[in-house]
């Protein structure tokens, strides 16, 4: 990988009216989402599908209302599972590897995306979630959320 970044996709709004982590916890409609950057020189789209698709966390998470967690599918959206693809090439490898893995993850087309707050940037560095999630105590990321990809 080049660089990540964490932000939210999916939901409406505009660059005078962002979502932060407080809308998108109330239900603004938008994913949280990982935004990566790759050089496909090196990793091609099609081993980050496959990485993505085969690791045991990733399943159909969409919430319904018998799951047991106690949100209701309209607030699936924040921690829903799914590939954000920018082009149709994306969307054919994203839809070949999910069938060749067997899982039914969605595939959905980018309309938009924007960066998290700078506290959010360090999601996938262990030593700065725990100096992070160490004070104040707060409740744990919902670690495979979303995975976008850039080229």
């Amino acid at each position: 990988m080049v660089d990540s970044w964490v932000g939210y996709t999916g939901g409406s709004a505009d660059d005078d009216n962002p979502p932060t982590y407080q809308s998108v916890c109330a239900g603004d409609g938008f994913t949280e989402a990982i935004r990566l950057e790759f050089n496909p020189a090196v990793t091609s789209y099609e081993e980050i599908c496959r990485y993505y698709y085969e690791d045991p966390h990733v399943k159909n998470m969409f919430c319904s209302d018998d799951s047991g967690g106690g949100r209701s599918s309209m607030d699936a959206a924040q921690y829903r599972t799914a590939v954000f693809v920018q082009d149709e090439e994306q969307r054919e490898v994203a839809l070949s590897v999910s069938d060749d893995i067997g899982k039914e993850v969605p595939v959905l087309q980018l309309v938009n995306w924007f960066d998290a707050e700078p506290y959010h940037q360090h999601f996938c560095d262990p030593q700065a979630q725990r100096n992070h999630w160490e004070a104040p105590p707060r409740s744990a990321p919902k670690p495979w959320a979303v995975l976008d990809v850039w080229k």
